[in-house]
């Protein structure tokens, strides 16, 4: 066992002068670690690192005892770390195993740091592995849960043991004489993982004896069709997933609203995925495919699914995470925070003294407010986030505020009315920004809409030769 743990090891590390840290929990498995890394590389370059999780009472400190003894015996330097798991696990809301393994991880990494160590090494074995396996697929897992344990990652975790069963361990452990403790609550079918052990490895066993080794052959072979995976989805990712300001860029020449849906979507938009390119792969895949996009954001799997099998739908479809919101749209699926959704207070707009202006926030907008006579804009025009209103019937304040449900709107040149969301579906702007569209409506009952400041003047206010002021409102 030696030379195949030496030959790992030195696969693993690159065979150079590294530097390592035990985690010794005091069971066999970790003993037998030790004892064989004391034996592969200089004690200089080896500590032991134990957590006493406070679980089992006076077994617990009696592993932290065992340690510290071994530790003395070996001639190795150790590091003791005492916590309150049940306290940790509480505050968290998570299992116990849960805290236990952040708790534990979270102090390796400190020490590994701290000491500039190379590697923090655990005993995680091939019957873990398999153990894992199977938990993973009992719990639901995509193809990275079928990949088992990582022989090194890149926190630094190296599990040298991986490639030895339990009953290798133990034979070595025998053979050498070495003491350990034992968890009793390895034998408790309390915890999922005991369970999976103690009972369906075993069962399992009687259909196939060598089913440890057989399991973790199948890990390996999942690991390498993974890998080959990765390799094409990463392809997809850089022709379908793209960032706000590609997105941004390709809008430009495709809506006149460009400016404002820019100054909108800009603080909450985070990426964006082209459906033209996402479905010229397999359509069948477009759900894992998306998955893996989408994932980071917090959608799952059956979100993803549901997505992919509505993209060549018409009309919109939405999903939603605690953090962020996806909108399939227009050719797009178009993945934004959740606070775009927030409502924005409405905010009054005082008249403007002469030779003066009046600038007001609303939500990401900053919007500028002149009274000129109409003389001084002759030629001026109307430009990208300029508007101008006939000022002369305007009774201020005015007010700024977001559309009503089935709200009607004139724009300039239609003599009727038609609604706001069918507006902003010919002005292409996109769902998740409308409800942050400011309107620029009279406070005297019934409050009619003067302009949509950075997108079109209402047919009611519009100038006109006999307009002797003009309110000029700018889009900052």
């Amino acid at each position: 066992m030696l030379y195949r743990f030496n030959k790992n090891l030195a696969q693993l590390t690159g065979g150079g002068d590294c530097r390592i840290i035990a985690a010794v929990s005091g069971g066999p498995d970790s003993v037998c670690m030790l004892h064989l890394l004391c034996r592969s590389i200089p004690k200089e370059n080896l500590v032991i690192a134990h957590v006493n999780f406070n679980l089992r009472g006076e077994d617990s400190d009696a592993d932290e005892a065992f340690v510290r003894d071994l530790a003395r015996e070996m001639g190795v330097e150790a590091y003791f770390k005492s916590v309150d798991t049940l306290s940790y696990a509480g505050v968290h809301s998570i299992s116990v195993e849960m805290a236990a393994r952040d708790l534990r991880y979270a102090w390796f990494g400190e020490l590994r740091s701290r000491l500039g160590f190379d590697y923090v090494a655990v005993a995680h074995n091939a019957n873990d592995n398999a153990e894992t396996l199977l938990l993973n697929l009992c719990r639901g897992t995509g193809l990275k849960g079928v990949c088992g344990m990582s022989m090194v990652d890149c926190r630094g975790i190296l599990r040298p043991l991986l490639p030895f069963s339990r009953s290798e361990i133990e034979k070595y452990i025998e053979s050498n004489g070495l003491p350990y403790r034992i968890d009793k609550t390895n034998a408790s079918n309390d915890f999922s993982r005991n369970r999976i052990r103690n009972r369906v490895i075993e069962e399992l066993r009687r259909i196939n004896p060598s089913v440890i080794s057989t399991l973790n052959e199948d890990i390996g072979r999942f690991r390498q069709a993974y890998l080959l995976l990765e390799g094409l989805v990463e392809r997809c990712r850089l022709k379908s997933l793209v960032s706000p300001e590609i997105y941004f860029d390709r809008l430009k020449d495709e809506s006149k609203a460009f400016p404002i849906i820019h100054a909108l979507s800009e603080s909450f938009m985070v990426a964006a995925v082209d459906i033209a390119s996402l479905t010229a792969t397999e359509k069948e895949a477009c759900g894992y495919l998306l998955h893996d996009m989408l994932s980071e954001y917090g959608f799952n799997p059956a979100q993803c699914s549901d997505m992919a099998f509505n993209l060549e739908k018409a009309g919109i479809k939405k999903i939603g995470s605690s953090d962020f919101v996806a909108i399939k749209e227009r050719g797009y699926i178009k993945i934004y925070r959740t606070a775009v959704a927030d409502d924005i207070l409405p905010a009054e707009v005082g008249k403007p003294l002469p030779g003066k202006s009046v600038e007001i926030n609303y939500g990401e907008l900053r919007l500028r407010f002149e009274i000129l006579r109409n003389e001084c804009c002759r030629g001026e025009g109307r430009g990208d986030g300029v508007l101008f209103v006939s000022a002369d019937n305007l009774s201020f304040p005015l007010q700024l505020r977001a559309a009503c449900p089935g709200e009607r709107f004139s724009p300039f040149g239609l003599k009727g009315s038609k609604k706001l969301s069918d507006y902003y579906t010919d002005m292409k702007i996109d769902n998740a920004v409308r409800g942050r569209i400011p309107l620029l409506v009279t406070k005297k009952s019934p409050g009619a809409i003067v302009a949509l400041p950075g997108l079109q003047v209402s047919e009611q206010f519009k100038v006109t030769g006999e307009s002797a002021f003009l309110l000029k409102i700018t889009l900052l």
